[in-house]
Formats: structure tokens, C-alpha cells, sequence
């Protein structure tokens, strides 16, 4: 047996260890190994008056909150792997990574057994990492990935990266290629806290198919999730459409989010002969209810040129279906009643309407200057679409819709 234990500090404390321990006696193995990953980064806004985040679940990024921030790349985990036997095994990940209520408390991010009931076919339960995107397990692993952080226009239309239930993992061959189908079906609560409200973002009856082929250098990856979405903090609001009769009540059955549909389709793929990459991925989240259905995606090329990579990224978010706004009748109201009725109006305009459209040209280089270790330097340049907020928050008073935000970002990765 041996094993080495490091703390490691990235404003939360963590302790990670890596080593060994294994037994092997004919059919019957226990074997245990200790992994870690991180990065310490530090990211600029030009905006000062709103936050750039990780995404939509979390209330501080770089910007209004601080003109430096390490919330937006930075993250710690530790992840240990079990085999108790040839065909079964366990896997517990703990992240820690800036969250919704300002802490950096870790959570458990995966927690799940698996077993093979063949050699081409796995069953497992518990918690996985939810299988939609085509770099779903590798989205906080940054070391593994060119940029900095995976494109926020395709990556922060769904930041559920976690889903409680079962799955199955099937791997075939087709002619030189391999063909491999996962299917999921689950749920997920997400908490989050955007524009000084926190609340959860419910995902039940998810199911999750994903398919990846690879042949040689060339992966494609196709993902589609069908689930229903509910989100509670949002009662209060309609309730209060209810009180103005038949109207309001048509309103909120028409917008409430509670129970519904949601559907994710995306594709993507990956060219990587060695020198050179490039790799893209379009997606599309549709939405029944409030929240209006949006489609984004990236392009990026790199070169390989000893330990440097300079990359390049094209990346777009816009809003797809839309349809005509339905608000409360001001004149069919009684004078005492039309003020908060006019301000439910307003409110749920601005809701329907904060649909994020923007896009971004990202430079990068990566700078692999030891075993296991990892420079990278970002920048990027989101051009806002007129009189819409993009995907920034924590907006100020002085803040103007549309305009152009420049970020710039650095960061040091690990694996070990």
C-alpha cells in the first residue's frame, strides 16, 4: 500500500490524496485509486456594471462584483474509484467551485456503482454526470480541454451537469469504428440564485440519450434530453395573475414553469489528427412556459506547436421560437387595480424578453510547461445584440443593454 496526501488551497481548503491500494485473488479484486484535478484562475471584465459567471446558477463573476475574479474558472476535486470485482465498481466525485449562495463549500458531483453485464454493455445507479454534451465528462476537467472554460454560448444553455437515477452504457463496433450509446433516465434539482432571487430549478422524468462514434481521428456526438421542468419560485408571480379572474389565470397557465416540457438536442464533433484540432458544437433547449427557447453554438481550431497551442474561437447564442406576448387587459380592469396590474405586466415582459443573444470571438494559447500542468491565457470579445443583456447578471443601475464586453483570462490546471 502506498499513498500521498497534499492540501491544496484555491480559496477553499481541500484535502486530496493519490495512491493505491489492491488485492487480487482469482475473480475477486479491490482496488482503490485516489484522482484530483483543478484550476486556479482569474478572470477581467471590461463591463463593470454587471458580472460575467460560470453560468446562469451562480450570482458573482468578474465585473461589477470584482474587477478580478477567481469565481469564474476556478475549481477543486477529488475523485475516488473503487473495483470490488472484475465487473463491478464505484465512483464518488467532490467539487468544490464558487456556488449560488457565495460559498465554495465542495458537493458531491458523482456518486454512482456500475456494473458490466457483458463486456460491450454496463448498467449503473446513482449520480452521474448528466450525458448531454459532447464534452460532458470533461466540462470542469479544463485541464483536458483547449480553452479555459468550454464556450458558455452552447455550455450555458444547460448547466445541469448532474443527474440522480440510472443509466446504461453500450459499446459496439462498426466496421473500424466505435460506436458508443448511453441512455439515462433520472432527475436533477439545481439551485441557483440570479437577480437576488435563489430558488431550485427542478428536472424530472429526464431522460438522456447519447451517442458518440469514433473513427481514427474524427468523433461525432449527437444528444437529445426530453424532461420536465418546474420552477417553484415562480408561484408567487403567477399567483398573483390568478387574482385578476379568467385573464390572468389564462396567463398563468400559459406561462407558469411547473411541469413543463423541456427538450435538448445537440450535436457535435471533434477532428484531432494530432498537430491541429478543430471541433464544433451546435445545440438547441426548447422551452413550454416562461422561459423562451434558445439554440447556440461554437466553433474552434488549434495548432499544436510543442508545449503551446494557440487556439481560436468562434461562439453564438440567439433565441429561437418566439410568439406574440400575452398580457393582462389594462382597460377591462378597474382603475384601483390597473397600477399592480401594469407592473405584472412589465414584469413579465422583461422575463420573456431576457433571452440571451450574443456573440463572442475568443483567443487563446495553452502552454503545457510540465508533466501534468497547464498555463492558459484567454481572451474574449462578446458583441451584445442590441438592447438585450447577453448572459451577464448582477446588473447595476448605470448598466446599458447591448454593447460589447472584453474578458481576459488566466489560469493554471492540474491533474494528478
Amino acid at each position: 500500500m502506498k499513498a500521498t496526501c497534499l492540501v491544496i488551497s484555491a480559496t477553499a481548503v481541500t484535502l486530496v490524496c493519490s495512491g493505491s491500494l489492491a488485492r487480487a485473488a482469482d475473480d475477486h479484486v479491490d482496488t482503490f485509486e485516489f484522482d484530483a484535478f483543478g484550476t486556479l484562475g482569474l478572470v477581467h471584465s471590461s463591463e463593470d456594471q454587471a458580472d460575467f459567471t460560470r453560468n446562469i446558477l451562480v450570482p458573482r463573476g468578474a465585473g461589477a462584483s470584482e474587477s478580478w475574479s477567481p469565481k469564474v474558472d476556478s475549481v477543486l476535486a477529488g475523485q475516488l474509484t473503487a473495483r470490488f470485482t472484475p465487473r463491478l465498481s464505484a465512483v464518488v466525485q467532490v467539487v468544490s467551485e464558487f456556488q449560488y449562495d457565495g460559498s465554495w463549500t465542495p458537493r458531491l458531483e458523482w456518486a454512482n456503482l456500475r456494473y458490466e453485464l457483458t463486456p460491450e454493455l454496463a448498467v449503473g445507479v446513482g449520480r452521474i454526470a448528466s450525458p448531454i454534451f459532447m464534452l460532458t465528462d470533461t466540462r470542469r476537467l479544463t485541464y483536458a480541454l483547449p480553452w479555459s472554460r468550454p464556450p458558455i454560448e452552447v455550455y450555458g444553455l444547460y448547466p445541469v451537469t448532474s443527474n440522480d437515477g440510472v443509466s446504461a452504457l453500450w459499446t459496439s463496433r462498426i466496421g473500424d469504428a466505435t460506436h458508443v450509446l448511453e441512455v439515462a433516465y433520472g432527475r436533477s434539482d439545481s439551485k441557483y440564485s440570479r437577480d437576488g432571487q435563489t430558488g431550485v430549478a427542478e428536472g424530472r422524468q429526464q431522460l438522456i440519450l447519447r451517442s458518440t462514434l469514433e473513427r481514427g481521428a474524427l468523433a461525432v456526438h449527437l444528444g437529445y434530453s426530453p424532461a420536465e421542468l418546474t420552477l417553484p419560485q415562480y408561484q408567487p408571480f403567477f399567483d398573483a395573475f390568478r387574482q385578476f379572474g379568467p385573464q390572468g389565470d389564462a396567463i398563468a397557465d400559459l406561462y407558469e414553469p411547473r411541469g413543463r416540457d423541456t427538450r435538448y438536442l445537440g450535436v457535435g464533433a471533434t477532428y484531432d489528427p494530432g498537430r491541429w484540432f478543430v471541433m464544433a458544437e451546435l445545440a438547441e433547449l426548447k422551452f413550454d412556459g416562461v422561459l423562451a427557447s434558445r439554440a447556440g453554438g461554437y466553433l474552434t481550431a488549434g495548432l499544436r506547436h510543442g508545449p503551446l497551442t494557440p487556439y481560436v474561437t468562434w461562439a453564438k447564442t440567439r433565441p429561437t421560437r418566439r410568439r406574440a406576448l400575452q398580457l393582462l387587459d389594462l382597460d377591462s380592469l378597474p382603475p384601483e387595480s390597473m397600477a399592480a396590474a401594469a407592473a405584472l405586466n412589465a414584469q413579465l415582459a422583461a422575463i420573456v424578453a431576457g433571452v440571451p443573444d450574443q456573440r463572442t470571438i475568443s483567443l487563446g494559447l495553452r502552454w503545457d510547461f510540465a508533466p501534468n500542468l497547464c498555463l492558459k491565457l484567454q481572451y474574449d470579445h462578446t458583441d451584445l445584440a442590441a438592447g438585450t443583456t447577453g448572459m451577464l447578471s448582477n446588473f447595476q443601475p448605470g448598466f446599458v443593454p447591448g454593447g460589447k464586453v472584453k474578458l481576459f483570462g488566466i489560469s493554471a490546471s492540474f491533474v494528478w
